[in-house]
């Protein structure tokens, strides 16, 4: 195996740039001037200026008006955050979610919002045991108007942040999904007068999905958890029995987190 010198790894500049972050992430003060970057992580002012640059076109930095003092940017802010509460919300979400799949028979999982992408992820997933079931990929976006779990985070966002989802574009990701914002809107009302939602075939043709909101207790939306089958082997008669528990395992998350 080939091994990179380290005068290589420093000239690298994913490595530059993750040292420039880090350091900023560390230091106190929310805004530095180019020298004193430079200086604390020990490289020439120009690379650096040069680094800065290209991280502040992807919005990981930022500079301040005014000053020409640069600070962390919004996207790494909201990377961090998701990174550092998917984690936290998916350790104590994983026992519910297995108890949740053992109860009903059925995949259970765990979805986030991010507001900087007007996105949702699946972050955890506990597959059914039986031969034909749903599966959630884990950590990919998804659009967040279709589907149960989209709709259970959509129906509970701020007013202005739901807004700006339903002002488009709102792609089909099936033949069913809801894409008229109208129409969209008598959705949602609906979801948050019954504490849930219920979608089929709107993510995945020939499936169904059951899902509730995970609320603080200030009402801030912390992500949503869900169940989902084949259509074949759903009956109307079983939503009030998946919803009930699905709204149980949400609430004991919330309570689990702290919230």
């Amino acid at each position: 195996m080939r091994r990179v010198s380290e005068g290589a790894r420093q000239r690298n500049p994913v490595t530059r740039a993750f040292r420039i972050l880090g350091w900023m992430a560390g230091a106190e003060g929310d805004g530095w001037p180019l020298g004193e970057i430079a200086a604390g992580v020990g490289m020439h002012p120009a690379t650096v200026h040069r680094v800065l640059g290209q991280l502040i076109e992807d919005g990981l930095v930022r500079q301040v008006p005014g000053t020409g003092a640069y600070g962390l940017g919004l996207e790494f802010l909201g990377l961090a955050w998701l990174a550092s509460g998917r984690e936290s919300l998916r350790e104590v979400a994983e026992p519910e979610l297995r108890a949740l799949t053992a109860d009903t028979g059925e995949t259970s999982w765990l979805g986030l919002y991010e507001p900087s992408r007007r996105q949702m992820l699946f972050a955890a997933s506990v597959e059914s045991p039986q031969p034909i079931r749903q599966v959630r990929p884990i950590n990919e976006w998804r659009p967040v108007h279709g589907g149960a779990s989209g709709r259970a985070l959509l129906a509970f966002l701020p007013d202005a942040e739901r807004e700006a989802v339903l002002a488009g574009p709102l792609e089909p990701v099936t033949e069913h999904t809801v894409t008229d914002p109208a129409a969209l809107r008598r959705v949602l009302d609906e979801v948050r007068k019954r504490g849930y939602s219920v979608s089929r075939g709107e993510r995945v043709l020939g499936g169904v999905g059951v899902a509730a909101p995970i609320l603080a207790g200030d009402g801030r939306l912390l992500g949503v958890i869900g169940v989902g089958l084949p259509e074949q082997r759903y009956r109307a008669s079983d939503e009030a029995r998946l919803a009930k528990r699905v709204i149980a395992a949400a609430d004991a998350v919330a309570r689990a987190a702290g919230a």
